[in-house]
């Protein structure tokens, strides 16, 4: 007579095959992105939309499909709300680019609640207003751009909300926001996802610093968060250089017009670093934060580049950590000079992953 099996038997087993159940679920399956339709994606960050060919060329041969254009900041002066650094339409984009209307928030905009309860309208009808008179399609999606804190992020979270209804009235339906690497840890934004910025995760204005845009030890200390952070999200990565000027090795400005290839005004110190070896103004491009707007002798400018192999080292490690949010990749920023620093190879791994 054959043995029946004991109800603790039975019970292990009905666990154990649960258990497989789940781990062929969860853990050899990636999780599906949630981001709206993701494409190869570019911030376009300039202060006039004009295309050359170049650029033109670079969207076709890498398939680029959404370009999320910053239209206006909203800053705070003399205690009023108003906008500023408004993109001028002079030419257009590709037709078949989706266009994501992006708007930046000055950091002093949540210092206090004056003007706030107005802001959203104001935002979402500006927004529509713009798309509209440069014939853009209505916006299905807005991106708003804040650095917030634990301080201000119950003025900035309530604005959202606001935003949303104010949006969704204009004929939107979906709210994005920008994410920096130390809002990992806090609570997520009341949006439909996130762009995980990752870059300026170093210390601009310390002389020491090795690249302020992107090293792989400056972002370590915030993936922990990464895996579990509750919001959808997609990576923007970095595609810039730039030049920072320091005067008794403090930050004078970002120094922009000036060749430091130059060897009869600066002095290479290594890959990096060039000294100054005469008296140069700054030019307009070159706005100067301290000083007489000069560039003496004995100046140091440090030139911050991210190598190919660090963008891509990053770029693996986040998706080692959330295979999904590679899913769409966003590219800042649209700009032939910063864009030919890097290979087509480069550009398209940074997109595809491989």
């Amino acid at each position: 007579m054959q043995s029946r099996p004991t109800p603790l038997l039975t019970y292990f087993c009905k666990m154990f095959c649960l258990g497989i159940l789940l781990w062929t679920a969860c853990g050899c399956t990636r999780q599906k992105s949630e981001i709206p339709n993701p494409q190869n994606a570019m911030y376009y960050w300039r202060q006039e939309l004009k295309l050359n060919d170049a650029e033109r060329s670079f969207i076709n041969r890498q398939k680029v499909g959404k370009v999320y254009l910053h239209l206006f900041d909203v800053v705070r002066r003399n205690g009023e709300l108003v906008p500023s650094t408004t993109l001028t339409f002079t030419d257009t984009l590709p037709a078949q680019i989706e266009v994501i209307p992006t708007v930046f928030l000055a950091v002093n905009v949540m210092n206090d609640t004056t003007g706030l309860s107005a802001l959203p309208g104001l935002v979402a009808q500006r927004v529509r207003q713009m798309m509209e008179q440069n014939g853009l399609a209505k916006p299905t999606e807005l991106q708003i751009d804040f650095d917030w804190t634990r301080r201000n992020q119950e003025r900035y979270f309530n604005f959202l909300n606001e935003l949303r209804k104010a949006f969704e009235s204009e004929g939107g339906s979906k709210l994005s926001a920008t994410i920096r690497l130390h809002q990992l840890g806090m609570e997520a934004p009341p949006v439909d996802y996130g762009t995980l910025m990752v870059y300026n995760v170093g210390k601009l204005t310390d002389f020491d610093e090795e690249c302020s845009i992107l090293t792989k030890r400056g972002i370590e200390p915030y993936l922990r968060y990464l895996p579990r952070y509750s919001l959808p999200l997609c990576a923007a990565l970095p595609v810039y250089s730039w030049n920072l000027l320091f005067h008794d090795k403090k930050l004078t400005c970002i120094l922009r017009g000036v060749d430091i290839g130059d060897t009869t005004r600066f002095k290479p110190i290594d890959e990096s670093h060039f000294l100054s070896v005469d008296y140069q103004p700054i030019p307009p491009t070159g706005v100067a934060m301290r000083g007489e707007g000069r560039i003496f002798p004995g100046d140091i400018v440090r030139h911050e580049f991210v190598p190919a192999d660090v963008l891509m080292d990053v770029r693996n490690t986040l998706t080692d950590l959330r295979p999904e949010i590679c899913d769409q990749v966003i590219l800042y920023h649209l700009d032939e000079n910063q864009l030919k620093q890097y290979s087509n190879e480069t550009l398209q791994k940074l997109f595809s992953g491989h």
